[in-house]
């Protein structure tokens, strides 16, 4: 059962001198019941855990992700599951009042807002953005986790952009989530012709690119389909608004960025043409 923490406040005053002891014995115990798949034993012993060491967040993470997704993906039936990822996602919330200036735990809440909540009850994720899994629609009616109703992915990106902030260094999850999450909002918003916030979503993507260049390049590299893509999606916004001239630059850089990427070059070839057609018109 998830029992409160108070019960075990008097075992927390017996503990004095031995605390140092017993946080390692404890984890060590963590270790081996979720080891044998025992994740609810595994939980009671985090819940202490929590108490023993507030300020760590390792311990924090470690009782978010057994409640998300170890307790939940152990009942088959979806409305059995939101409970437990409901309380994981309550209890970072918690982490991150706890501990305010940690980085990992915002990582960590955007990656569960993005990853756990688009899978279904088999722990499938669901690819297409405009599909609200299950667990996508009960975070939007959540008067605590989600007060604006706004979609988790949004919700997702706020808190990996938090992260970026307060890293000392360049973390490739943090980077990744704010890149996955613009992706999947600029599909929803250009659905609604949202051509204004698409240029917003897109650019404050886009303007990670020089850090990654200069910091950390192997993960550019990983990265650059993606920036190509939100540069040709950019460029496709401007076209709709009518300014060509930054159109016409994004269509460069997006095929300069990944040439031998068909999913971009076609259509960047293809819209720097006709700029080209238009341009000799006018002249």
């Amino acid at each position: 059962p998830y029992t409160s923490p108070n019960n075990n406040t008097s075992l927390l005053l017996f503990l004095g001198v031995f605390r140092a002891l017993a946080i390692d014995y404890l984890w060590v115990r963590a270790i081996e019941k979720r080891e044998e798949g025992k994740f609810f034993e595994e939980l009671a012993i985090l819940q202490l855990l929590t108490q023993l060491q507030p300020k760590s967040p390792t311990i924090w993470m470690d009782l978010a992700y057994n409640l998300t997704y170890n307790i939940s993906l152990s009942f088959p039936q979806k409305e059995k599951q939101w409970p437990w990822i409901e309380k994981g996602l309550l209890l970072l919330r918690k982490a991150i009042q706890k501990n305010p200036k940690n980085p990992q735990l915002k990582q960590e809440l955007a990656y569960y807002l993005y990853d756990r909540l688009s899978r279904n009850e088999r722990g499938q994720r669901r690819k297409n953005p405009h599909y609200l899994t299950y667990f996508q629609k009960k975070f939007l009616q959540h008067p605590q986790l989600n007060p604006q109703h706004q979609h988790p992915y949004y919700l997702s990106l706020y808190w990996a952009q938090k992260a970026i902030q307060q890293f000392d260094h360049v973390s490739a999850i943090a980077e990744s989530l704010l890149l996955y999450n613009t992706q999947k909002l600029v599909q929803i918003e250009k659905s609604k012709q949202q051509y204004q916030l698409i240029l917003q979503l897109t650019t404050q993507a886009i303007q990670r690119i020089p850090t990654l260049q200069s910091n950390v390049y192997p993960l550019y590299h990983h990265l650059s389909r993606i920036f190509a893509r939100l540069l040709l999606e950019r460029a496709l916004a401007y076209l709709h608004l009518g300014k060509q001239q930054h159109a016409l630059q994004d269509l460069k850089s997006a095929l300069h960025t990944a040439p031998d990427y068909p999913k971009v070059a076609l259509p960047a070839k293809y819209y720097l043409k006709q700029l080209s057609k238009s341009t000799i018109k006018r002249n």
